[in-house]
């Protein structure tokens, strides 16, 4: 359907169509997904997922455009583009200056204090998950100022939870958004990372999702109506 279609490329050479919606099916349903390759079977770095509603394609480029992809510590660290299908640029709407720009990749979080509302809780982490994965997943929604996956004493597996910590709540915002119910496990389909502002800073995510409805009322998940009853 015209306006539901992604086109993304930079995708790693070893992801399989699997690998690739595993990335984006919270955003929607999936209709449609392929990478395309070469006559021997190398995929040649792009393809095209579709889905049900046009909202899912705003929804999939505001949360994976600009995800670390590349090996851990490459600098520059490669990053997947994700944009609407050629031809149907048109028939998204345009994301308002707002957001603040992707964080500096390589660049280690100086550890400050953040406002609140601006630290992110997550859990359901792999066991095998570093500071480093969660800073590759985290790190295009903006400047971080802190990143800690909990790990277990004998420092072999984490505690299934971690912290990230942005200089702008708004990038918090958009965490949420682009990384809340990542499907973690595509063999058993059930592990999903859970995401929502670090317990105490409710208020203050609230007031700054409000806000941000106010100036983007595409926003995931939130409108202009939401926004007012939220401010009164």
């Amino acid at each position: 359907m015209p306006g539901c279609n992604l086109y993304i490329w930079k995708i790693p050479p070893d992801w399989d169509e699997l690998e690739l919606a595993r990335h984006f099916d919270h955003y929607g349903d999936i209709v449609s997904c392929a990478i395309m390759r070469e006559q021997n079977g190398d995929s040649r770095g792009f393809g095209f997922i579709g889905f049900t509603e046009a909202d899912a394609v705003r929804k999939a480029i505001l949360g994976m455009d600009g995800l670390s992809v590349g090996p851990p510590l490459e600098l520059p660290g490669k990053m997947l583009s994700v944009s609407p299908l050629k031809g149907e640029e048109h028939l998204m709407a345009e994301f308002p200056d707002c957001y603040p720009p992707a964080g500096e990749y390589g660049v280690e979080p100086k550890g400050q204090r953040t406002v609140p509302g601006a630290n992110l809780y997550m859990f359901n982490l792999p066991p095998h998950w570093k500071d480093m994965d969660l800073y590759r997943h985290f790190i295009h929604y903006g400047t971080m100022t802190s990143v800690k996956v909990m790990m277990k004493d004998d420092g072999t597996e984490n505690r299934g939870f971690g912290f990230v910590g942005f200089a702008d709540p708004i990038s918090a915002q958009r965490g949420i958004a682009g990384m809340h119910n990542l499907l973690l496990d595509p063999e058993g389909m059930e592990k999903r990372m859970q995401v929502r502002v670090k317990k105490g800073e409710e208020r203050a995510g609230d007031e700054c999702r409000a806000a941000l409805a106010m100036k983007d009322p595409y926003h995931p998940g939130y409108s202009s109506a939401s926004a007012t009853s939220h401010l009164t």
